[in-house]
């Protein structure tokens, strides 16, 4: 287990209140491993063991790096490399971020508990230095987020909004997902709402996840195979020890439902400090 990171993440221990997180879980880690043909760096395993994919951390000023936050960014970035689309490169590289111009930052183990960060430009066929190691990348991040920390709305204050999405889904297996994490049962029939210019049908329903009321929206067309839906849902980033219902479901999800899809909204402020869950 890489000390390292767990050293540079140490100043931030009385402070999670202000950054969200969520661990990924080995279910997760494993689902990872297996997307990119590649065993994680220790360096980068614990960091998604503590921190995870969800990237409030990391958004601090001064930072290169906007780091990955969905399995299917690390699988095509991967993809891309062993693809050559950055030319003959190490195949060991793991693509775990962007520039926001079209670089890729790379993970290359270093053969201990850490891994050095290359950039990898379409530009130059070879990998780049960057004179960072993701320990010491890590450690300026938690620095500069120190600084502003009481800055930062708790995490009381804030909720997780995301979207699932199903391409040719099946309705009934989506809700016998949904109950192996909270009761779920629908609410309402479909309502009809509107046909588009185009032929789509729409249509929405209600569901009761737990105590939540969720909203689906359904797309019919005639030449689909099946149709589309999309479930809108959110929760506080304080879950209290129970862990994440929307975490539990994106990894059912991926395993239960051929062309599910995963939209990540982040967090969002609530303006009188309550959420959702409160109402």
């Amino acid at each position: 287990m890489s000390m390292l990171v767990r050293r540079a993440l140490a100043p931030l221990d009385p402070y999670w209140d202000r950054i969200a997180r969520r661990p990924l879980t080995a279910q997760s880690l494993a689902r990872l491993e297996q997307g990119v043909g590649l065993s994680l760096p220790d360096c980068l395993r614990v960091y998604l063991e503590h921190v995870g994919m969800f990237q409030d951390l990391t958004y601090v000023e001064n930072n290169r790096i906007i780091v990955f936050e969905t399995i299917p960014e690390y699988v095509a970035a991967r993809r891309d490399l062993l693809d050559g689309l950055y030319g003959e490169v190490d195949m060991k590289l793991l693509p775990f971020g962007y520039d926001g111009a079209g670089n890729v930052f790379a993970l290359l183990a270093s053969g201990g508990e850490d891994a050095d960060i290359l950039l990898l430009r379409q530009d130059i066929p070879e990998a780049q230095a960057t004179e960072m190691t993701f320990s010491g990348w890590l450690s300026e991040i938690v620095r500069n987020a120190l600084k502003t920390i009481d800055a930062r709305t708790p995490n009381k204050q804030k909720i997780w909004r995301v979207q699932f999405t199903f391409r040719d889904g099946d309705f009934d297996t989506i809700l016998r997902v949904m109950g192996q994490v909270e009761s779920t049962a629908l609410e309402e029939e479909w309502q009809p709402a509107e046909t588009t210019q185009t032929g789509v049908i729409k249509s929405t329903a209600q569901i009761r996840f737990a105590r939540q009321p969720l909203y689906v929206r359904r797309l019919e067309y005639p030449e689909w195979i099946g149709p589309w839906f999309f479930i809108d849902m959110t929760e506080p980033l304080e879950v209290n020890g129970t862990g994440s219902a929307i975490q539990k479901l994106d990894d059912l999800f991926h395993e239960a439902i051929p062309g599910y899809g995963f939209i990540n909204f982040g967090a969002v402020e609530q303006a009188d400090g309550t959420t959702d869950a409160d109402a």
